[in-house]
């Protein structure tokens, strides 16, 4: 779905952080929404902003955060994305409380006084269909510092009851997403009436700076992402073992991290001791602790194809330009589900905790996944369970993901590379598990990086075995002599979109595909219209990938702009150079076209001699 532009009543704007923002829009069946214009005028930010909206519903527990979606104008004949619409929370809210309360007009309550010194006091206000845009929204920064410290002693008091599992879920996928802003202009809460009291109901908003290690990292420029680190948001068992209390990983704006730097201006920093100790004292409350691991456990029960489905309520795959925006996003999400799942499986007491979970929490975390789908989720969970029998006393992460088979090249080593050669309970490191696994790409892979020969290794005689290498590439048998230039990169483009693969190893992949193509093709082509296709075809893929747009469409070189994104792990380095430029890989397809064109003009100079001698077979 998307708004027309013409459909928003807008008044007046704001500006921060980059946008032009009307809070109080109204669409054409006079609904409250937020009209957010591109920020920085760039559409990708709105385009990105959108997708991880949909991540957000996903990925936390329902209705906890609103609905976003693009909004378009027609200019000179064409739509152009202007901004985005956000669903205005109190919709949000009635619809959650109405599941659990269908009957009659349901009760919330608002706080008299927030800033009082004393205990809070509360008056209650009836909601019905005439007057839902009344609920009573907080947000932390509209209310005074230490305020979530206030909240836990009336919990404590009995004078509320605090909703767990909003409380874990908004955390746990901020955390799991990489996100960067959850500062108190975003996160937030509501009061309804639950068992005759104020029940604290989180949520949380704003989601255009997710993923900020794998993505907007590379698009945003903020200061203090200079003095980021190449670990700067790694998957830390410390971190997991004391969440929310985050030692390692370098989220921005985080409840349990003191703000040194105030602004005057506003209230969205947490500078306040006692309010940031009293997060951190979630970590050892056994109701939080439950409900966040329930909420990690969800994330990684999370399928691709679930992913790609929610990103393709906002992103078009059958539209070249959003079909690279879904594969770009769906790879940043698979692969930080794959570093959480090595870390999690390899702490015993989770392990526990999903094999202990009861039957009556179990099916409602599946229906909350997929509910059309529930027995798929369940074949997840049971491959898990199972998997864990496997795992072994001391196992560190890499020694389980590579027994998941989840082991990503450098995606995963560079996460867990201080564990290259920890030997478990068992004596064995990770070398011997993939040994015993027989996986011969993540033995090359981990001996080229560090990997000692263990005994297990050398009795194997490994040296020869890695002398015999190739890179397995299970797209080549799909290339035919006779394939065309338009159906070889569609089978391109599907190599972007094998998200099994780390993004190094699709270009590497890619890169012998398009060698083993022109091979097949040079050693047929005969006839000097045959060169001259052939000729024009390489051409034509040389100017895609390179992506300059004033030689092709961005649609005809968004299929192949996952050859020209960047993997830098120097956060100044991102921000100079940005997500895509010139990759090696692409350097070195440029370079390899170069030389075959070369071979191409000889070859068609002598078309039609029959003692031309073939470069490709010497």
């Amino acid at each position: 779905m998307t708004y027309r532009i013409e459909d928003i009543r807008t008044g007046v704007f704001s500006h921060s952080s980059g946008h032009e923002t009307d809070r109080n829009a109204r669409d054409k069946e006079n609904k409250r929404i937020i009209y957010k214009k591109n920020k920085y005028g760039n559409p990708l930010f709105s385009r990105l902003e959108v997708a991880f909206s949909q991540l957000a519903q996903l990925f936390l527990s329902p209705l906890l955060t609103p609905e976003q979606y693009l909004v378009v104008a027609t200019d000179d004949g064409q739509e152009k994305i202007t901004g985005l619409a956000v669903q205005h929370l109190c919709y949000v809210i009635r619809a959650r409380e109405k599941i659990r309360d269908p009957q009659g007009p349901l009760t919330f309550f608002q706080i008299v006084d927030p800033n009082s010194k004393s205990p809070c006091e509360y008056q209650a206000v009836a909601i019905d269909d005439e007057n839902e845009e009344d609920i009573p929204i907080y947000f932390f920064d509209q209310l005074p510092q230490g305020f979530f410290t206030k909240l836990l002693r009336a919990s404590s008091r009995k004078e509320v009851t605090l909703e767990s599992n909003s409380l874990a879920s908004v955390l746990a996928t901020s955390y799991t997403t990489e996100e960067d802003d959850l500062h108190k202009g975003n996160f937030g809460f509501y009061l309804a009436e639950v068992g005759g009291k104020p029940q604290v109901v989180f949520f949380k908003i704003d989601h255009d700076l997710m993923f900020v290690d794998n993505i907007m990292g590379f698009v945003t420029r903020r200061p203090f992402h200079l003095f980021h680190g190449p670990s700067a948001f790694d998957i830390n068992v410390e971190d997991i073992l004391h969440f929310p209390d985050l030692k390692y990983s370098a989220n921005s704006y985080w409840p349990t991290k003191f703000g040194f730097i105030a602004n005057p201006w506003d209230n969205k920093e947490y500078h306040n001791f006692t309010e940031t100790m009293a997060y951190k004292q979630l970590s050892k409350n056994n109701e939080f602790l439950h409900a966040s691991w329930r909420a990690f456990y969800k994330h990684m029960l999370i399928s691709t194809a679930l992913i790609e489905e929610a990103l393709g309520k906002s992103l078009d795959r059958n539209n070249e330009i959003d079909s690279a925006y879904l594969s770009l996003v769906t790879h940043a999400v698979t692969t930080r589900l794959a570093q959480m799942r090595a870390a999690f499986f390899s702490i015993p007491a989770f392990r526990n905790f999903v094999t202990n979970m009861d039957e009556a929490d179990n099916l409602s975390l599946l229906a909350e996944i997929d509910a059309n789908n529930m027995q798929e989720v369940q074949l997840r969970q049971t491959r898990y369970r199972e998997f864990f029998a496997s795992v072994q006393e001391d196992d560190t992460p890499l020694h389980v993901a590579i027994r998941l088979n989840e082991y990503r090249d450098d995606e995963t080593l560079r996460m867990y590379a201080r564990y290259v050669n920890y030997k478990n309970f068992e004596g064995k490191t990770p070398l011997d598990i993939a040994l015993e696994t027989n996986n011969l790409d993540c033995v090359v892979h981990l001996l080229k990086h560090g990997a000692q020969i263990t005994p297990n290794a050398a009795a194997r005689n490994i040296q020869q075995l890695c002398q015999g290498y190739t890179l397995h590439n299970p797209f080549k048998q799909e290339i035919r002599a006779s394939q065309n230039y338009d159906t070889f990169k569609k089978m391109l483009q599907g190599i972007g979109h094998a998200h099994q693969f780390s993004l190094k190893r699709k270009k590497m992949l890619a890169a012998d595909c398009i060698r083993h193509w022109f091979e097949l093709r040079y050693a047929q082509a005969e006839s000097e219209q045959e060169l001259t296709q052939l000729s024009e075809d390489l051409y034509r893929l040389k100017r895609e990938i390179a992506g300059n747009m004033q030689e092709c469409t961005e649609e005809a070189h968004a299929p192949l702009k996952y050859l020209r994104q960047l993997r830098s792990r120097l956060w100044i380095v991102r921000q100079i150079r940005g997500l895509y430029g010139t990759s090696s890989t692409q350097r070195e397809i440029e370079q390899f076209i170069d030389r075959m064109s070369r071979d191409l003009q000889e070859k068609r100079a002598f078309a039609g001699d029959a003692e031309f001698i073939n470069p490709c077979c010497c």
